[in-house]
């Protein structure tokens, strides 16, 4: 329970972060879905997107959901930017986590940057690609003996999603392939 509450903590921190950044050129990427992997489809209407988040991470209860978003929003300067998580996946008893966020597309490269940024003594491995017609920045780096994988992505011209994969660093080699195929699930909706 320590993990995860310290997962929230790193997450909401991140958010908490917010100017212009190049384009990225984002590269064909194929990712093999291993379906046996991964939970039920979860389909975001808001974002226009679905995807399969790991098997046996399990979505949050309302009111835990509910706690997240408003330590969320007290500790965002929502005069800048407004990240608003709207679902989280974790298994507790491995310390998993899974977070899927709104963010206002025209805000994407100034939040990279500015993450970065706030987070220079973390080295940060940086990339886009593109799979399934959505272009993807991803952030790589380790804090705190986890690992985060953050994924921030267009789903239309006025919102944006964000998914961050947070897993102990010990155990990340051994989750890989299960969060390759959840990021190889990634759609939108039609």
């Amino acid at each position: 329970m320590k993990k995860i509450l310290i997962s929230l903590f790193v997450f909401i921190m991140i958010i908490s972060c917010v100017n212009e950044q190049p384009k990225a050129k984002f590269v064909e990427v194929t990712f093999a879905v291993n379906d046996t992997l991964l939970a039920e489809k979860y389909i975001c209407k808001d974002l226009g997107i679905s995807f399969k988040p790991p098997r046996d991470w399990q979505k949050i209860n309302h009111k835990m959901m509910s706690a997240i978003i408003d330590k969320t929003l007290a500790t965002q300067d929502t005069a800048v930017i407004n990240i608003l998580p709207v679902n989280v996946f974790l298994n507790k008893e491995r310390s998993y986590s899974c977070f899927l966020s709104s963010i206002q597309s025209k805000f994407i490269n100034n939040y990279i940057r500015e993450f970065k940024a706030a987070a220079e003594e973390i080295k940060i491995n940086e990339g886009a690609f593109s799979h399934n017609g959505i272009n993807f920045n991803q952030l790589l780096f380790s804090k705190d003996d986890l690992v985060t994988v953050k994924l921030i992505a267009e789903s239309n011209k006025d919102m944006s999603f964000m998914i961050d994969y947070i897993v102990p660093s010990k155990q990340y080699e051994s989750i890989l392939r299960t969060i390759e195929s959840s990021i190889g699930s990634i759609k939108k909706n039609k």
